[in-house]
């Protein structure tokens, strides 16, 4: 299921993801995101922590990485995660928390198997209340519409 590939491993809905949507909307939101990293737009290309492929935009993801070389899916399987000893996550979760995300409760969903319930969930709540399209975390409007997005 193409969904499942937006289970983000490290507890982020991949389908808020500003590369994921860049790349899949297009527009203006990819010349933002280009211009804003320097890129190329050919550059731009993500599946899905859960579905990434060799050239995925996500291999080159800090947690993914550790998360591949410790041999684990998610970071709920790492003691660090337990231990709450992470810096990565902490720095990523710090990140997401002013747009209301919890990355340990998005986790803690996952691991329990609520996989399903959570992405449907996610979907909701990053899709645009004015015109019913997907968003991003970090863009102030809608890419769609062009509606100013409140914080979620």
């Amino acid at each position: 299921m193409q969904e499942q590939a937006l289970v983000g491993r490290c507890g982020i809905y991949c389908g808020a993801c500003i590369v994921y949507r860049a790349e899949h909307d297009q527009g203006e939101l990819l010349d933002y995101f280009t211009s804003r990293v320097n890129c190329t737009k050919e550059e731009v290309t993500c599946k899905g922590c859960s579905g990434l492929t060799e050239s995925c935009w996500g291999n080159d993801c800090k947690i993914v990485q550790c998360l591949n070389q410790k041999g684990y899916q998610y970071c709920y399987e790492c003691d660090n995660f337990k231990q709450h000893t992470c810096d990565k996550r902490a720095s990523l979760q710090a990140r997401y928390t002013p747009r209301g995300v919890d990355l340990d409760k998005n986790l803690i969903a996952i691991q329990a198997g609520r996989v399903e319930d959570w992405l449907t969930e996610s979907k909701q709540a990053f899709t645009c209340p004015s015109c019913g399209k997907p968003i991003t975390y970090f863009y102030p409007t809608c890419q769609h519409c062009h509606k100013e997005l409140k914080p979620h």
